[in-house]
């Protein structure tokens, strides 16, 4: 390995650690600036991606929380934590049925996951949340 290649890996392991110790701040903008430079250095880095989705989902981008969310899973679906962030995405999105279809997904991948549980009764309740809002809204309009 070249002296080019430590510093560029030390150097990527230096972003890291720094995004982590912001992220775990609240310093949401800071940490996505070092997963986003250390996702320069390797941009296929899934758990990074996850990273920094989890900053944008803070900062409540969750356009941009999604995207990175489907980046994790490019080249492996099954990648548990790429699920959740983006079943996490969609349901802050609204996208609910799509959500409870993704945490239904993780959860039978790792049902000892407690996450993917939990997501799946929140997306339930806001689902019947919103069918029985609908309801008493079409009842109220036909009297």
């Amino acid at each position: 390995m070249s002296s080019d290649e430590d510093c560029e890996g030390q150097r990527f392991c230096n972003l890291l650690t720094t995004g982590t110790q912001l992220y775990l701040k609240g310093e949401d903008e800071k940490a996505v600036e070092n997963f986003t430079a250390a996702l320069a250095l390797n941009p296929d880095e899934k758990n990074r991606l996850v990273c920094r989705s989890r900053c944008y989902m803070r900062m409540g981008q969750f356009e941009k929380a999604l995207r990175d969310a489907e980046a994790s899973l490019k080249d492996d679906k099954t990648f548990c934590e790429g699920l959740y962030q983006k079943a996490e995405a969609l349901f802050y999105m609204g996208e609910l049925e799509y959500a409870l279809m993704y945490y239904h997904r993780g959860h039978k991948l790792r049902p000892q996951m407690k996450d993917f549980k939990l997501g799946i009764l929140k997306a339930q309740k806001d689902i019947i949340n919103c069918i029985n809002r609908k309801t008493r809204s079409l009842s109220s309009t036909a009297v």
